[in-house]
């Protein structure tokens, strides 16, 4: 097992004798670099860590011969990185994705693939995109690659189509999860959080799966951890579970006591977590966990950052199978697997194997198996072992070295034996897609499969062509070439057009017809009901419900009102009969005596009808109730408060006007207030020239609180009441009530104490009296909460002094004599108080009768002001409609007009509310025609037509209403329509044949939207090119549609990426030779940019450039200042093997750099540029002659050796800082690919104050 730290302490460790042998690696430092294995079982590193300080990553690629235990170089990366992500892909190239390239935040955008078989690296620019460093990288099954998570942030999942380069946002939520595994083909889970150490805030237990095999993928939440984890490893196990290890609950990993000991193992079929045995060291950064060939689990390391405490031991975890009873044992398998092809494992184990599951060697680091998969084998039990399938393809399982374990019925495996899937060197092949159209979805997706393809969403449509259950369009289209396991989204008719059932019920029978058939719908069975509420003729209820979604042409069932189904009775008049009388007159008419209730009455003799509901000569069903009110003779006397006023002030108060409704009425004056500490208050109360009594008061505690009394003989008129303070100058509270119908005072008591919650109770002496108590609180300033029943007369709490006054009474009158009556506050429960309470009560005499007024007409204010200025009140007030009386205004009272009643009785009134109120119709739904029948039938009328577009309601039909449907509004009001001018259509223009860009400006330009856009390849369009488009030109679709696009990615199995394929420098004094370089393929670009030094004076010193055999030009040179900077080019018509470029020096013996470029896919050199200067920032501009191009530039500093910092969107290819001569020489490009052609492109650097040669030249794509 090879494990590293950092610098170059790279060793073999054998879990056998547990020993270790150093094998360093000479060349780079391992800290932090990408790995993982090449199909040949050796193991390749990407990338590591600058030591020098000049920046974080390295261009280095290392390889480990695991025979020979040495390491060997190869090809250096273009971009230096730092935490990339190295991924094995289906044909053995080897994908480096992202990584630091001088600062944390400086991430390389570009990947770049590397190709074992020829030692070289391709960039794929077309492909750039900013990933955080360590992406969780997997190959899919369809030969891409996704990147589900980072190490240390949340980040979108997205997808990389390695045939066109470019990137597809899978889900674009940020689910966060710290580490993740492939738990079958294209079937993905993370848990835990993504963190670096030294992050603020805590973990979470939470995980997710994905599963990139349905049409829609997105992340779905599994069961969580028990633990919530950061810095943890996900490792996947033979028998297919999922295995979590170390971690903490917090981000920061400083906290070794925050880490989690307890590993947990994950189900996928249960999603559920099991906790298991607990580790001894905490495993936080930088630890790893790695299956070993025995199905057990080699968990180590962590630390080895600032902060972090240094773990450098391991362990070895042994899952619970292990436990569970003998292992099945492999006896012999082949060493070389064939793709899709059968291959036969010996075992004696055969008849109890229940799985043979495949997993890769591992790589680990930063919580994540860059060499990560995992998938269960077909096989069938044979009498000798195991016949067993190996995967169909490179997609599923990229060629290299696995683990095949057998694993038995109960859960248990076997030690794993070593087999070699080996490279093809070619990708997954191509294959054409079928024409499905009109086929059946059956049919459609037999074809697709058999094929080599998958189905893909698979979508509904309304087609009155298209047969329900057959295909009505595909993506990609038939013809379109794409490669195996691709999949094709089918769109299947749904059958003719479904139509909404209107909403019919309370229409009119008529109405309802027209707006059924307006539908494009048949009216159905009808059948008749009576109903209480429906009028006769409108429909009761309809079958199928509104709303439903029917075929065109279906029936609707209505059930019609054929009214109450009773006899219409004329009420026979009562008033005046005796109950007995009344109740033989009603039955005998065929009707129903309802409820019957009693009023007092000075003229209806006890035990007649004083009125009935309804009137006499109402028009009724038969069997309807009338309900009675019967006299019960005259109306006893009630007390009631008349009038009450209040002052508050201090010393001596004098009350406000105070007037009387009647002769005879009982002033009561409530009276308290402060008083000194050294004596008792007592108060005096005078005034409308009566003569008042005390009748009680209590002032045991300071102050005093009081009650007086005097009846006033008559009425009085705007008459005040005084209180005097024996003790004067203290604050005090005076309200003074004025009770109509009164009987004098009672029961009277009085109460105090230092501390408590203020009651007193008397025990009163006639049914019908009124209950009223006084009271102050010496001590604070707080409002009282009174006990049940009882309620606040008056209150003011006195903040100035901070003493409390207030007046209270129970809610209602006492029942009967003999009861207790209690005047009580729940709070303040701990002041000192006074509280004194009477009895008021009730009148025994003969009340005083007045006639009723006649109010009929008047509006309701009036009529209020008519009744109280007769000294009776205002009683119930009903409302009803009516045609004849204006709203507001009195219909009728009770009793009428007259009438001799007591003083304070109450009168009756019904008050109209206008004309009759009808409920507005429902014609949501309903043509316009069928709307305004229903309208004017329900004795309404239309009122304004609005029109608006609607992609729910046919054109013509009723969008909204207002009012709406239900309101009871005014006969003849008006109901507001917006009918529906049909959807809002536009038609689709045609796209095919144009660029993604034209076709994108097309269709936005039409009110459309671009919908999913694929891409596939095509022998007839060109690439950017529009193959199809879904829905086709020409059809009228709502505005805001989606219009799908297919690009072209060209010809299959012929791109040629505008690439750079390989890159070679020589650095030296003198003539300078590169290193023997080949190119992929003929018709190659080669670009020499040669910066050397010169003498110091006016000799200007120049370079030639020649070898491969090639005729090179030079294409521009800058030598104003000393030395020179130059760029040469030629292209090579046939592939180079083995060649080499020789730079030599006009003026030879100065130090000297040379870097070739070779690029695939270019169609020579553009425009180019020289510049010089002295002391200023080197700046060379040209404009561009074609689209896509690439820049790159070469410069030399002749008096300083400083290191180049290339400015914004530019990147550094080579440098070299020489310390001899004091020379800098570096070569630059841009980052990407220039835009359109005409651009102004500028290679420029830092610093700023340098003396300089600076060339540029724009290499075009062919």
């Amino acid at each position: 097992m090879l494990t590293w730290q950092q610098g170059s302490q790279a060793t073999i460790w054998d879990p056998a004798t547990r020993s270790f042998a150093g094998v360093p690696d000479p060349w780079a430092d391992l800290l932090c670099a990408g790995h993982t294995f090449l199909a040949d079982g050796r193991l390749i590193t990407l990338g590591g860590w600058d030591r020098s300080g000049a920046g974080l990553g390295l261009t280095e690629v290392d390889i480990f011969e695991p025979n020979t235990q040495a390491w060997i170089r190869a090809r250096p990366m273009v971009f230096k990185r730092w935490y990339p992500t190295a991924t094995r892909l289906p044909d053995g190239r080897i994908l480096a994705v992202s990584g630091a390239r001088n600062s944390l935040t400086d991430i390389v955008d570009i990947p770049e693939v590397y190709d074992p078989a020829t030692d070289t690296w391709t960039s794929l620019t077309a492909a750039t995109r900013a990933i955080p460093m360590y992406p969780f990288l997997f190959v899919l099954p369809d030969g891409g690659v996704i990147s589900v998570g980072n190490s240390e942030v949340a980040s979108r999942t997205q997808t990389l189509d390695l045939s066109t380069s470019t990137w597809t946002i899978v889900d674009n939520r940020l689910i966060d999860g710290g580490s993740a595994v492939m738990f079958q083909p294209g079937k993905f889970m993370k848990a835990g959080t993504a963190a670096d150490s030294g992050n603020a805030g805590l973990a979470a237990p939470t995980a997710f799966v994905l599963d990139m095999t349905q049409p829609a993928p997105a992340w779905q939440p599994t069961g969580s951890m028990a633990f919530p984890r950061s810095f943890h490893n996900l490792t996947m196990l033979p028998d297919g579970t999922t295995l979590v290890t170390g971690g903490g609950t917090d981000r920061s990993a400083f906290n070794t006591a925050n880490a989690i000991l307890a590993a947990e193992v994950w189900s996928p079929a249960s999603g559920a977590w099991t906790t298991l045995a607990s580790m001894v060291t905490p495993r936080l950064y930088h630890s790893t966990a790695l299956l070993l060939p025995d199905a057990r689990v080699l968990v180590a390391g962590g630390g080895s950052d600032t902060g972090v405490a240094d773990q450098p031991t391991a362990e070895i975890f042994s899952p619970p199978y292990l436990f569970k009873g003998p292992r099945p044992t492999i006896a012999a398998v082949g060493s070389t697997l064939a793709y899709g092809t059968p291959f036969t494992v010996a075992t004696p184990d055969n008849a109890s194997i229940a799985s043979v599951t495949l997993i890769p060697t591992g790589s680990v680091t930063h919580a994540f198996n860059q060499n990560q998969a995992f998938q269960t084998l077909a096989f069938e039990a044979t009498p000798d072992g195991l016949s067993v399938t190996a995967p169909a393809n490179a997609n599923l399982a990229p060629p290299g070295y696995y683990m095949l374990f057998i694993v038995n019925s109960i859960g248990v495996p076997s030690v794993a034996a070593f087999v070699n899937l080996p490279a093809s060197g070619t990708p997954p092949p191509t294959v054409s897609v079928p024409n499905v159209v009109n086929a059946t979805q059956a049919v459609a997706t037999t074809t697709i499969t058999n094929a080599g393809l998958t189905v893909g969403p698979v979508t509904t449509a309304a087609s009155a062509t298209v047969p329900a259950g057959s295909v009505i369009s595909q993506t990609p289209i038939a013809g379109a070439q794409v490669a195996t396991g691709s999949a094709v989204a089918l769109v299947v008719s749904a059958g003719a057009g479904l139509i909404t059932v209107p909403n019919v019920v309370n229409a009119t029978q008529a109405v309802a017809t027209t707006m059924i058939t307006s539908a494009g719908l048949t009216v159905g069975v009808v059948s008749t009901a009576s109903s209480a509420t429906v009028p006769a003729g409108s429909v009761i209820s309809q079958t199928p419900i509104a709303g439903a979604q029917v075929a065109t042409g279906s029936p609707v069932a209505l059930v019609v009102s054929s009214g109450t189904g009773l006899i219409t009775i004329t009420v026979p008049n009562v008033v005046n009969a005796t109950q007995a009388a009344a109740t033989t007159t009603i039955t005998g008419a065929g009707l129903t005596v309802g409820a019957v209730t009693t009023a007092s009455s000075a003229t209806v003799p006890a035990g007649s009808v004083i009125d009935q509901t309804p009137i006499a000569g109402a028009l009724v069903a038969s069997g309807s109730a009338v309900a009675l009110v019967v006299s019960s003779g005259p109306a006893g006397v009630s007390v009631a408060a008349d009038t009450t006023v209040s002052v508050n002030g201090k010393g001596t108060v004098v009350s406000p006007p105070i007037s009387t409704a009647a002769a005879g009425e009982l002033l009561v004056a409530f009276a308290a207030s402060d008083g000194p500490t050294t004596s008792s208050q007592t108060l005096t109360v005078s005034g409308a020239g009566l003569t008042w009594s005390l009748k009680q008061r209590s002032n045991t505690q300071l102050g005093t609180s009081e009650i007086w009394t005097a009846t006033a003989p008559a009425t009085l008129v705007n008459a005040s009441v005084t209180a005097t303070q024996a003790a004067g100058g203290f604050d005090q509270s005076l309200t003074v009530v004025a009770f109509r119908g009164a009987g004098g005072t009672g029961a009277a008591a009085a109460g105090g104490a230092a501390s408590g919650a203020p009651s007193v109770s008397l025990t009163t002496t006639r049914a019908g009296s009124l209950v009223y108590g006084v009271g102050n609180d010496w001590d604070t300033a707080v409002a009282r909460v009174v006990g049940t029943n009882q309620t606040i007369v008056h209150q003011w709490v006195d903040s100035g002094v901070g003493d409390t006054f207030w007046v209270q009474a129970l809610s209602a009158p006492v029942a009967a004599a003999g009861a207790i009556a209690t005047m009580n506050d729940t709070s303040p429960t701990a002041d000192q108080w006074n509280l004194a309470a009477i009895e008021i009560l009730a009148s025994t005499s003969t009340p005083l009768q007045v006639a009723v007024p006649n109010v009929a007409g008047l509006t309701q204010a009036a009529a209020a002001t008519a009744i109280t200025s007769a000294t009776l009140t205002v009683g119930a007030v009903t409302t009803a409609s009516s045609t004849t009386v204006p709203a507001g205004s009195v219909i009728s009272q009770t009793p009428v007009a007259g009438t001799q009643v007591a003083t304070g009785s109450a009168v009756a009134l019904v008050v109209s509310s206008g004309l009759p109120q009808v409920a507005v119709p429902n014609v949501v739904g309903a043509t316009q025609a069928a709307a305004t029948t229903a309208i004017t039938a329900a004795t309404l009328t239309v009122g304004a037509v609005t029109t608006a577009s609607s992609t729910t309601v046919p054109a013509g039909s009723v969008i909204s209403q207002t009012p709406i449907a239900g309101t009871q509004v005014a006969t003849g009001s008006a109901v507001a329509l917006v009918v529906s001018s049909g959807l809002p259509q536009v038609a689709v223009p045609n796209v095919i044949g144009v660029t993604q860009a034209a076709a994108t400006t097309a269709i936005t330009g039409a009110n459309l939207t671009v919908g999913a856009i694929t891409t596939a390849s095509s022998t007839t369009v060109p690439a950017g090119l529009v193959i199809s488009q879904t829905p086709i030109a020409g059809t009228q679709v709502a505005a805001e549609s989606a219009v799908a696009l297919v690009v072209s990615s060209g010809p299959p199995l012929i791109l040629v990426p505008f690439a750079v394929d390989t890159v070679v420098f020589s650095d030296g004094t003198g003539t300078r030779v590169t290193a023997p370089f080949r190119t992929a393929e003929a018709g190659e670009v080669l670009v020499a940019f040669v910066s050397s030094d010169g003498p110091n004076n006016a000799t200007r010193q120049t370079v030639t450039v020649s070898g491969a055999g090639l005729p090179w030009s030079l294409v521009t040179r800058a030598n104003t200042q000393f030395g020179t900077a130059e760029i040469w080019a030629v292209t090579a018509p046939a592939q180079l093997v083995n060649a080499t470029v020789t730079a030599t020096q006009s003026i030879s013996g100065f130090d000297q750099s040379l870097t070739v470029m070779a690029l695939t896919g270019a169609g020579g050199i553009g425009a180019s540029g020289a510049a010089s200067g002295d002391r200023t920032a080197p700046s060379v501009s040209l404009t561009t002659t074609g689209a896509g191009s690439f820049v790159f530039g070469v410069g030399d500093d002749p008096d300083r050796k400083v290191a180049r910092t290339p400015d914004a969107n530019q990147t550094m290819v080579h440098q070299w800082v020489d310390n001899n001569p004091n020379v800098t020489f570096w070569v630059q490009g841009r980052s990407t690919l220039t835009g359109a052609a005409g651009s102004l492109v500028t290679i420029s650097d830092a610093p700023t104050n340098s003396r300089w040669n600076l060339a540029a030249v724009e290499i075009v794509a062919r």
